[in-house]
C-alpha cells in the first residue's frame, strides 16, 4: 500500500525524548511519598500529631513510613555524579532499608518479635506491634537490592540485575493492586493486623515509578523513552496493556455480582472483548510497523542514491579495519568490486606492507578524532599507485565509536596540473631573467650617467624604470626559489651549524638595511652559546634575512628588533620580534601563503612580493622544523622557528 508523504514524514521523524515530562513525574512522585510518609511517622512518634490524622492512618506502620523516607534519601536521580559524602549517605539509607525489611521477614518466618519492630513505636492494639506486612517487607527488600545493584555493580551485570529486580518489583505491586481491586485479601494481607494498607500501596506505586524512571537511563527500561520504533510502540500500548485487564475483569465482576450476567456469559464476553481488543491492537501495531519500515526503506534508498552519486570514494570500516560498505566511486578508483571489498581488511589492499600514513595513524591517531591527510599514496588492484587526499571520521552509536568512514579522492590529475604550472612558472621566470638582467644593466648605466648626461625629466622616469626592473627581478628570483623548493622532493643535506655564528652573520649582513630605517637589532643568545643546529647555512641565512628584513621594515623609526635563541630539549627556537603595527587578526591565518600581503593594494606603503614568508616556511619545514607567528595588532609581531639540535650539542 503506498504511503502518503505526511505519513512517511511522521514515521521517519524521531520521537522526542520526554525528558521534561519525566522530570515533572519524578518530582511529583517524590513530593507525594514525602507528604504521605512524613505525617504517618510523626503520628507514631508524637501522639499529638497522630490525633490530628485520619482514623486509619496507623495502618501504615512506623517502620514502613521510615523505610519510605530512607528510600527517598537513597534515591539518586540522573545528573552530575554525587560527591563522596552524599554517596555514602545514600548507601547508608539503603542498608537501613534492607535491615528494616530483613528484620520484618525474619519475624514473619520465625513468629518472633524483634526489638527493631517496636523500636520506634509499639502498636498496643495488635499482637505483632509495629511490624510491616509480609508483602511490604518483600517489596522493600527488592527495592533495596535494586538500589544496591545500581550503586555497587559494574559492567553488564549492573543493568541485568537491576532490571530483573525492577521487573519483580513491578509484578509485586500489580499483584497487590489486583488484590485490592478484586477484594482478594490474601494478595495484600496474611492476617487482620498485617495488611498492606492503601496508603502504603499508593507510596509503593509512587516509589516504583521513581525506580522505573531511574532505570530508563540505561538498560531494559530505556526502551520506554527511546527514539526507535519499539519505544514508540511501547509508549502507545503500555496504558492499554495495564488498564484493559482491570477494566474488563472489574466490569465482569460487577455485572455478575449485580445479577446482570451469568458467570458463563460474563467469561465468554470477557474472552471475546479481550480477543477483539488484542486483535485491533495487533493490527494497529502492524500497520505502524509497516509504515515505519516503508519510510525507513525510502530513506535508505535516498541515502544510497546520494552515496552513489558522490564523486569521491567513500568506504566504512569497523574497529578492526574491515570494510563495512563502499560506494561506486571507491570501487572504480580502487579497481575492486563492491562484494570483493566487503569484509576485506582495507589497509592490506590499498597500502601493501603497511608503509603509508594510514597504516601508521591506525595505531597512533585516536579513532574518536577526525584525521585528515593531504599527502598519501594508495595502491590499485593492478599494482599502480596514485596520490590521494583522505579524511577519516569516527562513526558513533550511543556515544561509542563503532567504526570509521573514510572519504578519499585521487588527486593525480590535480598534482599533474600543479606540477605543470610550477614548471611553466619556472621556465617563464628563467626566460624572463636573462633579458631583464640586460634591461636592468642598461638602465643602470644610463641612470648612473655612464653614457652621458641625461635631462632631468628623463632622469626621473629612468629611475622609476630602473627601480621597477629591480623589483621585477626580485619577484622572478623569488618565484624561481619557491618553485625550486617545492619541486625538490628530497630534504636538504643538513650539517651542524653554530647558532651564534649564524645569527651574528645574519645581523651583520642586515646592518646596512637596519641603518637605513634607523632600527637597532638586539640579540639575546641562548644559555648554551655553543649549541649547534642541523641545517644548510645558505638557506638558514635566507630565513634569517627574510624575518629580519620584515621586522626592520615594519618597525617604527628608532625602533628595536629583538633576536632570541632558546634551547628546548632536543630543539632550538630562534625568534625575531618587533614593535611595529603587528599583523591583523583576519590575516594571521594566511600569512604564510604565497603572494599574501596584509595590504595588497597598489598604494601600499611597504613593498614586497608576498613570497618571502612562503619561502621561509618551505625552507624551515625542509629542515624538519616549524614556523610560527604570534602577533597582537598595534603591539608588534614575533616570528619564531624551531630546528632540531645537532647531536653533538643535545643536552644529556
Amino acid at each position: 500500500m503506498p504511503m502518503s508523504d505526511a505519513a512517511a514524514e511522521r514515521a521517519a521523524r524521531p520521537e522526542a525524548r520526554p525528558g521534561g515530562g519525566l522530570n515533572a513525574v519524578r518530582a511529583t512522585c517524590f513530593v507525594l511519598v514525602l507528604a504521605i510518609a512524613t505525617p504517618v511517622l510523626l503520628g507514631w512518634l508524637l501522639p499529638s500529631v497522630g490525633a490530628q490524622l485520619p482514623g486509619d492512618w496507623f495502618l501504615m506502620k512506623a517502620n514502613t513510613a521510615l523505610a519510605f523516607l530512607l528510600c527517598l534519601g537513597s534515591y539518586q536521580p540522573g545528573g552530575p555524579p554525587l560527591n563522596r559524602l552524599r554517596r555514602g549517605a545514600a548507601r547508608l539509607c539503603v542498608l537501613l532499608v534492607l535491615l528494616l525489611s530483613g528484620t520484618a521477614l525474619l519475624g514473619h518466618l520465625s513468629g518472633r518479635t524483634f526489638g527493631l519492630d517496636t523500636l520506634l513505636a509499639a502498636d498496643a492494639a495488635a499482637d505483632l506491634p509495629g511490624r510491616m506486612s509480609l508483602q511490604t517487607a518483600l517489596l522493600f527488600l527488592v527495592i533495596g537490592l535494586t538500589l544496591v545493584a545500581e550503586s555497587s555493580l559494574r559492567g553488564r551485570w549492573r543493568n541485568r540485575v537491576a532490571d530483573s529486580l525492577s521487573i519483580v518489583m513491578g509484578a509485586m505491586i500489580l499483584i497487590i493492586i489486583a488484590g485490592y481491586s478484586f477484594k482478594a485479601s490474601q494478595l495484600f494481607s496474611q492476617s487482620s493486623f498485617t495488611v498492606t494498607s492503601l496508603q502504603t500501596l499508593v507510596c509503593f506505586v509512587l516509589l516504583g515509578t521513581l525506580v522505573i524512571i531511574r532505570r530508563t537511563e540505561s538498560g531494559f527500561f530505556s526502551l520506554l523513552v527511546g527514539q526507535g520504533l519499539g519505544s514508540l510502540i511501547v509508549r502507545k500500548a503500555i496504558a492499554l496493556a495495564l488498564l484493559l485487564p482491570f477494566i474488563l475483569v472489574g466490569g465482569a465482576d460487577y455485572a455478575i455480582s449485580a445479577g446482570w450476567l451469568p458467570r458463563a456469559y460474563a467469561a465468554a464476553l470477557i474472552s471475546s472483548i479481550t480477543s477483539m481488543m488484542l486483535l485491533v491492537l495487533l493490527m494497529l501495531l502492524a500497520w505502524r510497523i509497516s509504515e515505519s519500515t516503508q519510510a525507513l526503506q525510502e530513506s535508505e534508498r535516498h541515502n544510497r542514491l546520494l552515496l552513489d552519486a558522490v564523486g569521491e570514494g567513500i568506504y566504512g570500516l569497523d574497529l578492526e579495519g574491515r570494510v563495512t560498505f563502499s560506494n561506486p566511486a571507491a570501487c572504480q578508483i580502487l579497481g575492486y568490486r563492491a562484494d570483493e571489498l566487503l569484509g576485506a581488511h582495507m589497509a592490506s589492499l590499498i597500502q601493501p606492507g603497511g608503509q603509508g600514513a594510514m597504516a601508521k595513524d591506525a595505531g597512533a591517531a585516536p579513532l574518536d578524532k577526525v584525521c585528515r591527510m593531504q599527502d598519501e599514496q594508495f595502491w590499485r588492484r593492478d599494482g599502480s599507485h596514485y596520490p590521494v587526499e583522505y579524511t577519516r571520521t569516527p562513526l558513533r552509536k550511543d556515544g561509542l565509536v563503532v567504526g570509521t568512514v573514510v572519504v578519499f579522492n585521487d588527486v593525480s590529475e590535480r598534482r599533474k596540473v600543479e606540477r605543470m604550472k610550477d614548471e611553466f612558472i619556472s621556465t617563464v621566470s628563467h626566460e624572463l631573467r636573462t633579458p631583464l638582467t640586460s634591461i636592468k644593466g642598461a638602465l643602470g648605466l644610463i641612470v648612473g650617467n655612464k653614457l652621458g648626461e641625461v635631462p632631468a625629466p628623463a632622469q626621473r622616469m629612468l629611475q622609476i624604470a630602473y627601480d621597477n626592473s629591480h623589483r621585477l627581478e626580485q619577484l622572478i628570483n623569488d618565484l624561481l626559489d619557491i618553485n625550486k623548493l617545492q619541486l625538490t622532493d628530497n630534504s636538504f643535506q643538513l650539517h651542524p651549524l653554530s647558532i651564534q655564528a649564524l645569527i651574528d652573520n645574519a645581523v651583520a649582513s642586515m646592518q646596512g638595511y637596519a641603518d637605513k630605517y634607523g632600527v637597532r637589532c638586539v640579540w639575546t643568545p641562548a644559555e648554551n652559546q655553543d649549541a649547534c643546529v642541523l641545517g644548510v647555512e645558505g638557506r638558514l641565512m635566507q630565513v634569517m634575512a627574510n624575518l629580519l628584513s620584515n621586522a626592520i621594515k615594519y618597525s617604527p623609526e628608532a625602533g628595536q628588533v629583538r633576536i632570541e635563541s632558546r634551547v628546548l630539549g632536543k630543539r632550538v627556537r630562534i625568534s625575531v620580534s618587533d614593535n611595529g603595527p603587528g599583523v591583523a587578526i583576519e590575516f594571521q591565518g594566511r600569512i604564510f601563503e604565497k603572494f599574501s600581503q596584509a595590504d595588497s593594494s597598489d598604494t601600499r606603503e611597504k613593498g614586497g612580493t608576498g613570497l618571502g614568508l612562503a619561502i621561509t616556511k618551505e625552507i624551515v619545514e625542509k629542515h624538519g622544523g616549524t614556523l610560527n607567528c604570534i602577533s597582537t595588532p598595534g603591539e608588534g609581531a614575533c616570528f619564531s622557528f624551531e630546528l632540531p639540535l645537532s647531536p653533538v650539542t643535545e643536552p644529556a
